[in-house]
Parts: C-alpha cells; structure tokens; sequence
C-alpha cells in the first residue's frame, strides 16, 4: 500500500487521512460511523492517543499520538483501512447493493484480483503527516473542525455542530460530548514532556 508521505515510526503526534474510493460517500450511505469509532477505540486499546478527528461522507481525518513501542505506525493504519474495507463491503453485500459492489470491484486490476483483492474501498494512498510543530498542530486541527462547515459540504453552521467531529469537545472540554476517550492534544504533549523530566 502506498502513501503519499514516507512514514517513519517516531513517538509523536501525526495527522492522518484516508479517502473512499473515487470520494464515493460510503460512510455516510452506509452510516458508517460507528464502525469507525469501534476501530478508532481498538486503536487506543492499543496504545495509540487520538487527540482529533472529523469523520465526512466519504473521508476521515485524525490527529493520533503515537509511540515507537506500540508498532510500526504503517502497519496499524493500513490494518485499520483494512477492518473498514471489508466490513464496508460486506454491509453492501448485506443490503443488497450490487451495483455498488460492481463498481468497486470494476477497480481491482488483474494483478491485485490474483492477490485475492476482490473490491477496492480506500484510494490506494493514504496521507501521514508528522506533526513537527504546535503551529502544525493547530493548524491541521482548525483544518479537521472547519472541514465540515465548508461550502461544498455544508454538514454543519458552526463546526460544533457536526456530529462526528472533536470540535465540540475542544470548544466545552466536555469528554461526553466526543464518541471515543479523547485526549486534548496539548494534554497529551505535556504528559510527553513529564515522561521525559
């Protein structure tokens, strides 16, 4: 699988995307969401600390911080882009949807069908950034929580209004109103710096 930055495998927070095939809304068309944060939760169960996030109709973005002793960074998102596809594929299956299982596999080449790929749900790059800066940081999350409120989306007014997003967490501190254990990022950073002192 290829990606769109090289990924080293550094203790640190990264901002992260993925994207459905052809930007096909199969997140939304399947209420998708759940399944998302289901995996999002595996992800901190194992180590991971997911500081943000915004989950569109047909992508996601997440700001993750990450430790070199938990695995290869690599690995895990792509075994996460795995769970989604085929669990994606198989609600088609279950609700019959053909014509959207046909297009997805029209996109598997003879090579890959040979590998058994038999549907291709996620472009085949994904982007993974280090966030090197807080400057980074800030601005990736401004980017994550006015995704939605863009007018070629248009899902919300303001960005707390959007369901499936950090914003409101980042706007009230409230940890209920996020659908996984969230921690702020700059939370995160200094409990880094503590480790470290």
């Amino acid at each position: 699988m290829s990606t769109r930055t090289e990924i080293e495998n550094l203790t640190g927070f990264y901002y992260i995307t993925f994207t459905c095939y052809k930007w096909i809304p199969m997140f939304s068309e399947l209420n998708f969401y759940d399944r998302i944060y289901h995996y999002f939760t595996k992800l901190i169960e194992k180590g991971e600390t997911i500081s943000a996030y915004v989950i569109m109709p047909n992508h996601l973005h997440f700001i993750m911080f990450h430790e070199e002793e938990t695995g290869k960074l690599k690995s895990l998102v792509s075994n996460l882009k795995r769970f989604l596809a085929y669990e994606i594929v198989e609600k088609y299956k279950s609700t019959f949807n053909h014509s959207r299982l046909a297009q997805l596999s029209e996109a598997i080449t003879e090579v890959e069908r040979k590998k058994n790929q038999l549907h291709r749900v996620f472009e085949n790059s994904f982007d993974v950034k280090w966030c090197a800066s807080e400057k980074f940081i800030i601005q990736k999350l401004n980017y994550i929580h006015n995704n939605p409120i863009q007018p070629k989306w248009n899902l919300a007014t303001i960005p707390s209004e959007y369901f499936h997003s950090s914003a409101l967490f980042y706007e009230t501190g409230n940890l209920e109103s996020a659908k996984i254990p969230l921690v702020h990022w700059q939370q995160r950073r200094w409990q880094e710096y503590d480790k470290e002192h």
